[in-house]
């Protein structure tokens, strides 16, 4: 290895701003099993999936809104204020 390559690498890591943050969570149970699931309008899967997440969804800390459709079942929107390195937990069933 270059040591010259070495020593830069070093130096990048040691410049770096390293803050450890506890991680954030939102662990959500939606129903059916087949809609879609949005946090902050970013698709994160099917409820099957977001369901079966055993630590939730790793969220910065702050408010989000988490949004659930399916066709044939009216859209629910919840709000939803995560502090940091907690977990929020949210149970959405849709209605048709």
């Amino acid at each position: 290895p270059n040591p010259s390559r070495s020593q830069g690498n070093d130096q990048w890591r040691g410049n770096r701003i390293q803050r450890v943050q506890a991680t954030t969570r939102l662990h959500l149970t939606v129903e059916p099993a087949d809609a879609a699931v949005y946090v902050d309008n970013r698709f994160v899967g099917t409820a099957e999936e977001v369901n079966a997440l055993d630590r939730g969804i790793t969220v910065a800390p702050g408010h989000h809104v988490v949004t659930v459709s399916r066709p044939g079942f009216h859209e629910k929107a919840l709000e939803v204020t995560v502090e940091e390195g907690k977990t929020g937990t949210l149970e959405i069933s849709l209605n048709k």
